[in-house]
Parts: structure tokens; C-alpha cells; sequence
């Protein structure tokens, strides 16, 4: 019993030692909610937000987001023993999320702290006010794409249509991927990070700036391909960003976009074994993309077939065009004043970052300002999640 009591005084003196509270105490720091936007094939234990999930590597990240700082600076500006800031550093580091310079360390992406949100807010409230309107004038050519295509057809009202398209349109889906990219509006390829991948990090403190993060997450091979929209999720089990098809999920899945089809038939049809078939089929049906009545399998999700992509790819880029033109570049200068008032000077290689950051933002408080006034719905937070299917190789986020 003694021995046990000395070892979980032992425990809690380290937790002491991490925040040493000389100057604060631990629950005086927000949490740091960190995103990556790019590609990540590196050690599990160091993608970004593995290496993030702990409150002082947050800290550490937001403290040094503007300027080079010393292991010596961190420790007394946080009142936190030294021995753990080096020991995070140095963890941060070889996650490539910090930069060492002449025993020095600077973020690796772009932080935002609460002071830099009152800077940041009203600004872009203001674009992305602009960029509602726009969408709300489109919204009867989106309507004449709509009525060309085939998604009546499939028994998908125009209603039930709209939020998708309109979520397409403003996601990186369209407007911040492929108009962005086009148009030459920031930067289209995140910075290859040694052997971990290519993608920004961002991060910001506390509450985010907009109410309904909408988030995508895209699988595809060359014969089509399947897409999940979602915001503020809420259940574990099935988180979308986590939610990965194989290809024999996408080949049933494809499968399935041409018509009602037995479980026999897909095993026949696809060339797949029982017990690989029956897996995909489970999940599909949990995720709700397909439905299993009676042993009739079918998709219950609009798929964009060859001509509805055309069709709708160019509405979607016509109305980006215009986006851009109208809201963004005007204030492609006033960006990088607001990356400067914010402090980031010294920190100029997260540039880029910080305006695919304030692009995305902006977008999502558009979308918010939309859902507010009633001209879309609000984003499930559920299975099912917006899901749609296209048939080709189509490229959504070029």
C-alpha cells in the first residue's frame, strides 16, 4: 500500500512539474484544434494530430506561431519546466511541425490565437457576405444545370439537390481547389514534409470562426468514385474523415449506380469472394449510401454520371469564375496586410497557409450565412451524412 502511494505521488508531482504554475496554472490555456488540408503516408505516431493531442505540444505551437523562440523563451512564457519543452520540441520536430533555426524553433503552419481572431473576423464576415450573394443570384443557373441532368430521374428533387450543389460550390471542391488553381488564387499544393506527406497545418485557439466547419472526404478509382460531406459529427464510431473505401468497396459500390442488384449478382458481376462482398455491403449499408430491402441492393445516394459531371462542372466553375473575380481577388492585397497586422511576419514561409486558412474560413461562414437565411438546410451531423457518386474519372478536387 505504501509502495502505492508513493508512485501516484510520484505521478501527480510530474504533472505538477509539466505546469509548474509560477506564472499560470493549466487551465488557464485553451485548447489548440488542429487540421491538416493535403496528403498524409507517414509513421502513424507522427501525423499531426497524433503529435498534436497533447494540451502543452498545442501550447508550444501557438506560442511560437509568429517568431522564432527558444527552449528557454517557451518554458518561461508557458511556466513549464524546460526538460518537457525540449522533450515536445524535439517530438514536433521530427513530426516536422516546427522549424530549428541557431537553437531557435518556429511553427511549421499557421496558428491562430483569440487576439488574431478579432483582427481576422470582421474581415472575413465581410467577403464572405459577398460571396453568399453571389450564390444566391446563381442559384437559378444552378437550377437550369440541374433540370439538364439526370438526377430527376434518379428521384432526387431539385430541393434535395440544392444543398448539395451549393456545398460543392463553395467547398474546396470546386471554388478554393480547382477556381483557386485556375485563377491563380493561392496555392494549390501544400509542402512536402520529408518522408510524412504534403499538407498545411492549421490551427486555432479556443471556438472557431465559423459555426458549421464543412468538411469532405473523397475516394475514387478510375471507374468513379464516392463523397461524404460533413460538419460537426457526432458520432465516434463513424467519423467521415476517418472513413476510408477499399477499391472492392468502390467496385460493388459503382456497381450498383446502374442498377438493383441481388448479392449474387455483385459476387458474380464483380469477381469478388463471398466474404469480401458481404464486409463492403455491410458498411455501405451502415454509412446509408446503399439500402437492402428484401435482398434488393441499391444506392440511395444521386450519382453524377458522365454528362451530369460536364454539365455540372462547368455551372459550378462559371460561378466560381465569378466568385473569384468579384470577392477574392479584390482582396488578395488586404489578405496579406491581415497576415501582417496579425503579427506573422517572421513566420513568412506559412504565407500560403495562412491564405488557404482565411479562403476556407471565408467560405464556411458563406455557407453559415446561407443556412442562417434559410436558402439551405443545415449540414447533418449524423450518418447519413451528404453523400453523392459519379461514374468516370473525374477529378472533384484537381
Amino acid at each position: 500500500m505504501k509502495r502505492k502511494f508513493i508512485k501516484l505521488l510520484f505521478i501527480f508531482s510530474i504533472i505538477g512539474v509539466i505546469f509548474t504554475g509560477c506564472k499560470r496554472n493549466k487551465n488557464d490555456y485553451n485548447s489548440v484544434e488542429i487540421s491538416m488540408c493535403g496528403s498524409y503516408y507517414g509513421d502513424y505516431n507522427l501525423n499531426p494530430y497524433t503529435s498534436t493531442k497533447k494540451l502543452i505540444a498545442q501550447q508550444i505551437l501557438l506560442n511560437i506561431a509568429k517568431e522564432y523562440k527558444s527552449a528557454d523563451d517557451i518554458s518561461n512564457e508557458l511556466s513549464v519546466n524546460k526538460i518537457f519543452i525540449e522533450d515536445e520540441l524535439m517530438y514536433l520536430k521530427k513530426a516536422d511541425l516546427v522549424k530549428e533555426y541557431k537553437g531557435k524553433f518556429i511553427a511549421k503552419g499557421i496558428i491562430i490565437g483569440n487576439e488574431d481572431k478579432k483582427t481576422i473576423k470582421p474581415f472575413v464576415h465581410q467577403i464572405a457576405e459577398q460571396i453568399s450573394e453571389i450564390i444566391i443570384e446563381e442559384l437559378d443557373s444552378l437550377k437550369l444545370a440541374y433540370n439538364k441532368c439526370s438526377f430527376n430521374e434518379q428521384g432526387f428533387t431539385w430541393e434535395e439537390m440544392k444543398s448539395l450543389f451549393v456545398y460543392t460550390q463553395l467547398l474546396d471542391l470546386n471554388l478554393i481547389d480547382r477556381g483557386f488553381l485556375e485563377h491563380n488564387i493561392a496555392s494549390g499544393n501544400p509542402p512536402i514534409r520529408k518522408n510524412l506527406g504534403e499538407f498545411f497545418i492549421h490551427g486555432i485557439e479556443g471556438e472557431s470562426l465559423e459555426k458549421y466547419p464543412v468538411s469532405h472526404n473523397i475516394c475514387a478509382i478510375d471507374s468513379g468514385g464516392c463523397a461524404i460531406l460533413f460538419c460537426n459529427w457526432n458520432d465516434k464510431n463513424l467519423h467521415p474523415s476517418k472513413i476510408r473505401f477499399s477499391d472492392d468497396d468502390l467496385i460493388l459500390l459503382i456497381s450498383l449506380y446502374n442498377r438493383e442488384k441481388t448479392e449474387r449478382e455483385l459476387i458474380d458481376e464483380c469477381n469478388l469472394n463471398e466474404e469480401e462482398v458481404q464486409g463492403s455491403l455491410k458498411k455501405l449499408v451502415k454509412l446509408g449510401i446503399i439500402s437492402d430491402k428484401c435482398n434488393i441492393l441499391k444506392t440511395v445516394i444521386p450519382v453524377y454520371y458522365s454528362q451530369d459531371c460536364q454539365i455540372m462542372l462547368k455551372a459550378f466553375d462559371n460561378i466560381s469564375a465569378k466568385i473569384i473575380n468579384k470577392t477574392c481577388k479584390p482582396n488578395l492585397n488586404s489578405i496579406k496586410k491581415l497576415f501582417y497586422d496579425c503579427g506573422f511576419g517572421e513566420n513568412k514561409e506559412q504565407y500560403e497557409a495562412f491564405e488557404r486558412e482565411i479562403f476556407v474560413t471565408i467560405v464556411n461562414i458563406a455557407t453559415q450565412i446561407l443556412i442562417e437565411g434559410n436558402e439551405i438546410p443545415s449540414p447533418p451531423t449524423q450518418a447519413p451524412w451528404i453523400v453523392w457518386g459519379w461514374t468516370g474519372n473525374i477529378i472533384w478536387d484537381e
